[in-house]
């Protein structure tokens, strides 16, 4: 039984160093080109989160998380709790997620400021001053159907 348990953590060990190098690569790749491929990048967090109990490849998890806040704030905070759900102890649940997005030099998602509601971007629409006037026959369909 002994041996069998230490077989399955080299097997662990093995796929996580495995793991490491090939995603090292990948993420060096998308930092030294500055990529902004939203959907690569999400890919590549979405694959290392397995690996995030191995040191190595939570340092690579890091370092992508803090190349993604400046392209994306509110996805990388999910990636920073999607880490803190699957990676850290009931104990110090917020304390890590915290400390992560600090120490990339992110905001809390609470601290940051909600968005314009829908009502009052209506209200400013039809407050504002047009731009430009056109006249109803090349207008026509832009404001719906117009009587003559």
């Amino acid at each position: 039984m002994i041996e069998s348990i230490a077989d399955l953590a080299a097997s662990i060990r093995s796929v996580n160093q495995q793991a490491v190098r090939e995603y090292t690569p990948i993420v060096g790749a998308i930092l030294r080109s500055r990529s902004h491929d939203k959907c690569h990048i999400e890919h590549t967090l979405d694959g290392l989160l397995d690996f995030c109990g191995n040191e190595p490849a939570l340092q690579l998890y890091r370092r992508l998380c803090r190349h993604y806040w400046d392209i994306d704030p509110a996805a990388t905070a999910s990636y920073v709790e999607a880490y803190r759900k699957t990676w850290d102890s009931e104990e110090e649940d917020g304390k890590e997620a915290c400390a992560a997005i600090w120490s990339i030099g992110g905001t809390l998602p609470e601290q940051i400021p909600p968005v314009e509601h829908i009502n009052e971007v209506e209200k400013r629409i039809k407050n504002a001053v047009p731009k430009m006037e056109l006249d109803k026959k090349d207008a026509g369909g832009l404001l719906g159907d117009i009587k003559n």
